[in-house]
């Protein structure tokens, strides 16, 4: 019997998502650059390992309209809905955030996203970590990226407190890719646990 769980990875543009599929799914099955937009469609990479098997849906960087309308020239295009429709389908929300932009909190549409599906259990992955000058100063974005406080509905939320885990990883080197693969194999085997009880 093959255990699987449904993984949706959002994030805002080139924090490196496709990357990271692949490391996790340890081909290299989405296209990978560092110009914005390449991937402008879900993509669905699936790694099985024994009786594990983990379905990552790849999403395009959550963008606003203004950004389909001037750069995609599309306001329709799936760049838009295809990230909410990964999250809606999804067991389990991986959210990458850049770890050297330390300015920039949790993207207000990534915010939204998780607002509305609440239910769903999310992890925030730090990428990047590679290139960060000082590994002390690593776990500040953390903090930002955690904080629950909420003053008025979106406008003064700078982060989202309910993720399960937080991983520092570089999808480049490799650094913490494996120890997000074994958390996310273990959640599919705690799902079955569960369903069985």
């Amino acid at each position: 019997m093959i255990i699987f769980l449904q993984v949706a990875v959002i994030g805002p543009p080139n924090v490196g998502k496709s990357l990271l599929t692949n490391r996790l799914i340890k081909a290299g099955v989405a296209a990978v650059s560092c110009q914005m937009d390449t991937t402008q469609r879900n993509q669905t990479a699936i790694l099985t390992e024994g009786t594990t098997q983990l379905v990552l849906v790849d999403s395009p960087g959550t963008v606003g309209i203004r950004h389909a309308r001037e750069v995609v020239k599309n306001p329709d295009s799936r760049i838009l809905s295809d990230p909410e429709h990964a999250v809606e389908q999804a067991e389990h929300i991986l959210v990458v955030h850049d770890a050297t932009i330390c300015t920039d909190y949790i993207l207000h549409r990534v915010l939204h996203m998780l607002h509305r599906h609440r239910q769903i259990p999310s992890t925030l992955v730090l990428n990047k970590v590679d290139l960060v000058k000082q590994r002390e100063l690593i776990q500040k974005p953390t903090y930002k990226c955690s904080w629950g406080e909420t003053k008025a509905l979106f406008a003064n939320i700078k982060g989202w407190s309910n993720f399960q885990a937080v991983f520092f990883v570089s999808a480049l080197t490799g650094e913490g890719i494996e120890n997000v693969r074994n958390y996310l194999c273990e959640l599919s085997l705690q799902k079955v646990f569960l369903n069985t009880c």
